[in-house]
């Protein structure tokens, strides 16, 4: 008996169309025209108050209105589900008087300090050596969080929950895919926005081993990306939907790092690594590799 909800032209193949429903199924017509223009004077007073340049976070203004006008039409009784956590929708849908449960969407563990200047929005937790983000605004209408384990649970509770829900631990859902090669193999997690010099960096480390290297990129970022690298050194970009089983992880902080060593397989961070410094590297595989690796190719 549930629903999703979605804007006009999302799919969603997984649930069945009849369990579909449009946001304009639920507002009239001068609804959207009021979200229009509401949409038009948030850009000019995002412009005026934070500058031009910042007002692409305007953007997403319009659909924020629709979804607000059309969640403002459902009756109190509806029990909502979300998998938003820290950004403007999940401020929005935790003001509903609805019951609302929230699925976890990436973690709130942060393993080293990004930056200094973020001390004040980052706490340390001694016990686990372990970082997270203290949101300064935190939701207050959360009737249950679904989390992957007890430790994230523990850091969504502590960094953006003013309230107390129930917890259910979920676990994750990966399935790891044969990679049918008998060379050691080596995943990097990539983020090529975000780390595109400290993966290449990596990749090019790697190459003077027999290995066979995947990168998985970030599924909202263009694997075209990387053809530039691809370029440069051998590896196998791989599809979203395939998951190698491999002896040794690369990542950044990632949901999908977390997964991996769930399979007790080991993630080096890139926190643990210098772009500069390739010796670290090279130890990290070869404490992890060393009775597999049979051949070094000599880079002179």
């Amino acid at each position: 008996n549930d629903y999703i909800l979605l804007f006009p032209y999302e799919k969603c193949v997984d649930i069945h169309p009849k369990q579909h429903l449009k946001i304009y199924d639920l507002i009239t017509f001068d609804s959207i025209v009021k979200s229009f223009c509401l949409s038009i004077e948030i850009f000019f007073i995002v412009s005026k108050r934070f500058g031009y340049k910042r007002s692409i976070y305007s953007l997403n203004a319009f659909k924020w209105f629709l979804l607000c006008q059309g969640l403002k039409n459902i009756d109190k009784d509806i029990e909502l589900f979300m998998s938003n956590q820290k950004d403007r929708w999940a401020m929005l849908i935790d003001k509903l008087p609805n019951k609302t449960n929230i699925i976890q969407h990436g973690t709130n563990i942060i393993r080293d300090l990004p930056n200094p200047n973020c001390k004040n929005l980052i706490t340390f937790c001694k016990e686990d050596n372990l970082y997270t983000l203290i949101m300064p605004i935190r939701l207050s209408n959360i009737n249950k969080l679904f989390a992957f384990t007890e430790l994230e649970a523990k850091y969504i509770l502590k960094g953006e929950e003013k309230c107390k829900p129930l917890v259910e631990i979920i676990g994750y859902n990966l399935q790891l895919s044969e990679t049918k090669t008998n060379n050691p193999t080596i995943l990097i997690i990539g983020n090529y926005i975000e780390n595109a010099r400290i993966e290449e960096n990596i990749i090019k480390h790697l190459q003077k081993y027999d290995l066979t290297i995947f990168l998985k990129s970030h599924p909202l970022i263009d694997k075209s990306k990387y053809q530039d690298i691809q370029s440069k050194y051998h590896f196998n970009l791989v599809d979203n939907n395939f998951f190698p089983c491999v002896d040794l992880v690369f990542s950044y902080p990632s949901t999908l790092a977390l997964e991996y060593e769930s399979y007790n397989i080991h993630v080096v961070y890139y926190n643990e690594i210098s772009e500069n410094n390739a010796d670290i590297i090279e130890d990290r595989i070869e404490n992890k590799l060393n009775k597999f690796i049979t051949r070094r190719i000599d880079t002179k």
